[in-house]
Order: structure tokens, then sequence, then C-alpha cells
């Protein structure tokens, strides 16, 4: 179960910054559209805003590098899939030198997927009791998961 929440916790992690890169994508867009309007219009006052806009986009893009971190949850599940596919065959004390070695390498997810990526696991394999609560926040974070 552990080698399978692994999976659910990364792809989750992965849908997630997969979907924030396409938000400041559209939004660097978007902003740069203003921009270029502004100065067809000649208002430098939306130029300043969407200057500002864009500046503040990229910053946050940059500190939060969301297609990096989408493309290590993707190894990562890889991983851990990979690991599911072949723990039939391991001791219980390989899978977990597996599991030590892919979380090695893993990056820091985001916490609020944490209970979810719990609960998706455990209705995926087939258990309905032994969920755990999930807050208002960790609900709308996995909204966009």
């Amino acid at each position: 179960m552990e080698v399978r929440y692994g999976i659910h916790y990364n792809a989750a992690n992965e849908r997630l910054y997969r979907r924030l890169r396409l938000i400041f994508d559209t939004l660097s867009i978007v902003t740069g559209s203003a921009a270029f309007g502004g100065w067809l219009a000649d208002k430098p006052g939306l130029i300043a805003w969407a200057g500002l806009a864009i500046a503040l986009i990229s910053a946050v893009n940059q500190i939060i590098s969301p297609a990096e971190a989408a493309a290590k949850h993707n190894e990562a599940y890889r991983a851990f899939t990979d690991l599911n596919a072949r723990a039939e065959n391991m001791t219980t004390a390989e899978i977990g030198v597996e599991i030590a070695r892919i979380r090695a390498g893993a990056p820091w997810g985001v916490d609020a997927l944490g209970n979810v990526a719990f609960n998706r696991c455990l209705t995926a394999n087939g258990y309905t009791e032994g969920l755990l609560p999930v807050s208002g926040w960790q609900r709308m974070v996995s909204f966009f998961s």
C-alpha cells in the first residue's frame, strides 16, 4: 500500500504542477498582450500595470518552477509504478529499500495532497474504511490536481 500511495501522491503533485504551469503561461500571455495593447492604444498606465504583472508572474514562476517540479514528480511516479509491478516477487525488506531509494530522489510534494492521495489509494484498492478527514483547503488543492 505504501508503494501505491507513492503512485497516487506523485500523480496528484504532477497534475497540480502541470496545471500551475498552464496558469502561469496563460497569465504571461494575457499580461504580455495587455502590455502590447497598452502600447498600441498609447496607454502608459496599462503598460505599467501589465509590466508589473509580468514581473510578478515571472518571479513566482521562477520560485515555484512548476515545470521542473512536474517532471520530478513524474519520475517518482514512474519509479513507484515500476516498483509496484515488481513488488509481488520481492520481500518486504527489499520493497522498503526500494521505497527509500525512490524517496531519496523524489521532490517534496504539496502537504495538502497527502490525505487526499491516501484516501484515493485506499478507495482504489477497494477499502471504504479508514479514510482520513480532508479539510476544505485540502479539497480545494486536490480540485486542481
